[in-house]
């Protein structure tokens, strides 16, 4: 969840500042991890740093371990009662069902986004063709017959989709993740607040 250019540029910043630091500390008079420097130590390993042209055009200079975008894993359980939907969502999570043949884009949820987080209620994803399209996992669609890659999770009790929706099973771990992405991510309107797409997904065995 959040701006995954900035956290990969972050992160190759502060990759580069500890190898510098590693290189260099002994050399300016630093002992200790790179996280147990003081504010003046800080100070003279960053002037070093820019001082030195072959480590300064590697990157940025950043000390600060950044933020990880990932904010842990959801684990779902999948109904029996659903044999069909169940074995088209796991092998679109798992990549199975290979490519596309209009898009010629993978038919898989891995780097996939929650389009619509609407909260209090769901949040939805799958869109894998275009990406614009608590607890309980249900295939969404837009009227009969149109069950595809689109799926939803409920946020909280959702009475009024019963009876409308194909549910899949339900979030046996990583209810945490969800109420993070209710307080962080949604809004009334289903428009995120913030990007949420899945990092990776598979099949626990």
């Amino acid at each position: 969840m959040g701006d995954a250019e900035r956290a990969q540029a972050e992160l190759t910043a502060f990759n580069v500042t500890t190898e510098f630091f590693i290189a260099k500390s002994a050399q300016l008079g630093l002992s200790g991890s790179l996280q147990e420097q003081n504010e003046d130590a800080l100070e003279l390993l960053q002037e070093s740093f820019e001082a030195d042209p072959a480590w300064s055009k590697k990157g940025s200079f950043l000390a600060k371990e950044p933020h990880s975008c990932n904010i842990g894993r959801l684990i779902i359980e999948t109904d029996k009662a659903a044999p069909n939907a169940v074995e088209n969502f796991t092998k679109l999570c798992t990549g199975e069902k290979g490519v596309g043949k209009a898009s010629g884009k993978a038919l898989h949820y891995k780097g996939c986004a929650f389009h619509r987080i609407v909260q209090g209620f769901c949040c939805q994803g799958g869109d894998i063709t275009r990406g614009d399209g608590s607890g309980v996992v249900s295939m969404a669609n837009s009227g009969k017959n149109s069950n595809s890659s689109q799926f939803f999770i409920t946020l909280a009790a959702a009475p009024q989709c019963d009876g409308k929706h194909v549910v899949l099973g339900r979030v046996t771990g990583g209810s945490e993740v969800l109420q993070k992405i209710n307080l962080e991510a949604a809004s009334s309107d289903g428009r995120p607040r913030t990007r949420v797409w899945m990092l990776d997904c598979g099949v626990l065995n």
